[in-house]
């Protein structure tokens, strides 16, 4: 049986899916991204991004730990994934602090943007470094690398 129909045999309650306004879906959905990159966002913001502690809790058979696979004494949860994870957290950073030296790169901050779409004074902020890009462009590409990165780099 193939893994696809194992996770979706029998539906199991993964924890609590964000909930935002209309106008803040709307924002979301407009945003100038490719949908590609609105697509793994979005299962950020459900926590449905495929994540070894999702994949376990889903299909336990297939994926018999949560641990992971570049430092096993570690859970690989959603946060984890996404910036929680030394790597993970000096590419956001440096990316970050290169395209903005003048703002202060708080680690709370990156994920209230990516999982809850709190921007704060940065939603319409430019970089000084190149002028057509703003701060959700460049975070999304961020994403976008750092997920290409994980899926070249392992599972």
């Amino acid at each position: 049986m193939s893994t696809y129909i194992l996770a979706f045999d029998k539906p199991k309650q993964l924890g609590t899916t964000t909930i935002f306004s209309i106008g803040k879906w709307k924002t979301f959905w407009g945003l100038p991204i490719s949908p590609n990159i609105l697509t793994i966002w979005y299962r950020a913001i459900h926590h449905k991004l495929p994540n070894k502690s999702l994949l376990h809790n889903i299909i336990p058979d297939t994926f018999p730990s949560a641990a992971c696979i570049h430092c096993p004494q570690m859970e690989n949860t959603l946060q984890q994934f996404l910036y929680d994870y030394p790597v993970k957290q000096s590419i956001w950073i440096q990316c970050l602090s290169t395209f903005f030296p003048d703002v202060l790169i708080e680690p709370g901050r990156i994920l209230a943007i990516l999982l809850s779409l709190e921007y704060g004074e940065s939603q319409n902020k430019k970089s000084t470094v190149t002028t057509s890009l703003s701060s959700v462009s460049i975070v999304v590409c961020i994403l976008l690398g750092i997920w290409r990165s994980h899926w070249k780099l392992g599972f």
